[in-house]
């Protein structure tokens, strides 16, 4: 029982992602996540997701593409990520993590 649990819980955390694969999705929840803390519109879920999201790429790069120093912090290359997004829709039919590398390639200065 103790087993189970934790996979059905991995199962049901990989099959609603499988739905929402594309940067447009991405670049809807940049908008939540531009928002200010104080606006009762927030979508809370959908600006973690996006900071979520663009944070665990940029930690699972390692220093492999893109030299980011340590004091640059992850919300300052969201925003850029997410600025990207919002003047790529013609881009938005591609997988999520194609945009983000994309937009840290085409404007970030830590290549």
């Amino acid at each position: 029982m103790k087993f189970t649990l934790p996979i059905v819980l991995l199962i049901s955390l990989v099959a609603p992602a499988k739905a929402s694969v594309s940067c447009g999705v991405l670049a809807e929840y940049y908008l939540e996540y531009a928002k200010a803390e104080n606006d009762s519109t927030k979508d809370e879920l959908g600006a973690r997701y996006f900071f979520g999201y663009v944070s665990g790429f940029l930690a699972g790069d390692n220093n492999r593409w893109f030299d980011i120093p340590p004091e640059v912090n992850d919300g300052k290359l969201a925003h850029l990520v997410g600025k990207w997004l919002q003047a790529h829709p013609e881009k938005w039919h591609l997988p999520k993590n194609q945009c983000v590398y994309n937009a840290l390639r085409e404007t970030s200065p830590y290549n």
